[in-house]
């Protein structure tokens, strides 16, 4: 907020205390570090206000209000359980493309209590098998011959596991490369979904090091200290 305005309000809510009327406080924030105060606080298991963030994100983004410029610094992670073997080796990750999600340029794969890999994206797709056969839709990168395979080994290997990716409509995340690391979860209750991870803050690092640094030697215990406090 400018400053002048700043003033005005704060000279405002000094006479509305001395009127004596009900007390008002102002804080000066940003969409972003509003969302992201809630995402501190708001449990996994709470689903009903997890959506409800969601879909203030999803408004924030549309309307300007967060531009996804800072995308550079965010981690999301990600679960993975039967897939995790096919997401590294084809270094992708696949989910249902109603989800919406916060801007962010890294991904985390989550399995038995530790984030197990992570990954710089470099392409997000969309894609959906209808009567005139599979479409698809780039959202970032290039929609290569390459990655159209990469999806439909993905649609073939998910029916192992029972998914539809043919009729129903998925998002696939792209990585240069997906990083083996161990970033073990040192708080009782499992994840129940995504969170997104300020790693900026984390490594308390204005830039990003390479993702191959990243895993092998930013995510310290001391770290995980930081990044599953509140998980």
């Amino acid at each position: 907020m400018k400053q002048d305005k700043r003033n005005l309000i704060e000279k405002k809510i000094r006479e509305n205390k001395e009127n004596g009327s009900s007390p008002m406080i102002h804080i000066n924030t940003t969409f972003e570090e509003l969302t992201n105060a809630i995402q501190d606080v708001i449990d996994d298991r709470d689903y009903e206000m997890k959506e409800v963030l969601d879909d203030y994100l999803e408004y924030c983004y549309n309307d300007g209000l967060i531009s996804g410029a800072d995308s550079w610094k965010y981690m999301r992670m990600q679960l993975a359980g039967a897939t995790f073997a096919f997401n590294m080796s084809e270094n992708l990750y696949y989910d249902k493309s109603e989800r919406k999600f916060r801007a962010h340029d890294y991904l985390g794969l989550y399995l038995k209590k530790s984030v197990r890999a992570i990954g710089k994206i470099s392409a997000r797709i969309t894609a959906v098998e209808t009567e005139n056969g599979m479409v698809y839709e780039a959202e970032y990168g290039a929609l290569t011959k390459e990655r159209k395979e990469a999806i439909l080994r993905a649609i073939a290997d998910s029916t192992k596991y029972g998914y539809d990716l043919k009729t129903v409509k998925h998002r696939y995340f792209f990585v240069e490369k997906f990083y083996e690391m161990d970033f073990k979860k040192i708080t009782p209750r499992p994840p129940m979904g995504a969170r997104v991870f300020d790693l900026q803050q984390i490594l308390g690092r204005n830039e990003m090091p390479e993702v191959s640094q990243i895993a092998k030697n930013a995510f310290r215990k001391n770290l995980g200290m930081k990044i599953w406090k509140n998980l």
